[in-house]
């Protein structure tokens, strides 16, 4: 596989999951599903810079993205009573049907593949995953460090299994701190649009908000400095973002100390 090309791959893996999630009868009561393209770049990077041929991509990119896209799309599922209001309630349904058939896809995929192995890693991750978001949005935990490190568990747990699948372990640390970075500098982003973040809003109470994302952050950055410098091949696509993601820290950092 050519290096250069891992954009067309990426590519390639985004028209295959658009085409897996373009379910008719879906479409017109939820939201489309949104792809994390920079995780996708993740997984494919990592499985080029192990070795694995592009036509083998698919078995395991694609059922990988489809558990996050189902995961993803049970999170919006509102608590909130319905009355009787039907469309409301028809909504709710439909989306939860809707994660139960994305995780359906994901099935089929490892099923055709007779990946084993890999799906027992993927179902202790999706159970690592909703143990930790029941401790953070049911405020089972009340230290900074816990609720950092159930959130990287919920940012990083299925990236960190195919890691483990592969038994990568320089890749599974590289990719979670990446992850990690990527996922709270986007809550600090949301809080500061005025959008809503869970994670932010149950930090308010336990100090300066900022300080603490960017402590949490440049624990992060350390890591990814040394990997950038370390002999791991690291294509140039995946470089960039990681250079872009190390000055988007910088920035925050120097927002956050002008203001």
């Amino acid at each position: 596989m050519i290096v250069q090309n891992i954009y067309d791959t990426v590519a390639n893996m985004k028209e295959q999951l658009q085409v897996e999630l373009n379910h008719p009868y879906v479409k017109q009561f939820i939201h489309h599903p949104i792809i994390d393209e920079n995780k996708l770049l993740c997984i494919c990077s990592f499985l080029n810079g192990i070795s694995i041929e592009e036509r083998e991509m698919p078995q395991y990119t694609l059922p990988i993205m489809l558990v996050q896209i189902a995961l993803d799309t049970h999170d919006l599922v509102s608590i909130q009573p319905v009355g009787n209001n039907e469309s409301i309630l028809k909504e709710r349904q439909l989306t939860v049907l809707a994660g139960d058939y994305y995780s359906g896809l994901y099935y089929y995929y490892f099923s055709k593949s007779g990946q084993l192995e890999l799906i027992k890693e993927v179902a202790s991750a999706i159970k690592d995953i909703n143990v930790s978001k029941i401790k953070l949005y049911q405020s089972h935990t009340t230290d900074v460090d816990d609720m950092m490190l159930n959130f990287r568990t919920v940012e990083t747990a299925l990236v960190q299994c195919l890691c483990n699948y592969f038994k990568q372990e320089e890749w599974k640390e590289l990719l979670q701190q990446v992850l990690f970075i990527s996922s709270l500098l986007n809550e600090l982003r949301r809080h500061e649009e005025g959008k809503p973040s869970f994670l932010i809003e149950a930090l308010q109470n336990k100090g300066n908000v900022h300080d603490i994302v960017m402590s949490q952050v440049k624990e992060s950055t350390i890591v990814i400095e040394r990997y950038l410098q370390s002999q791991l091949v690291l294509n140039d696509q995946l470089t960039d973002y990681l250079y872009k993601l190390l000055n988007k820290h910088k920035h925050c950092k120097n927002v956050v100390g002008e203001g």
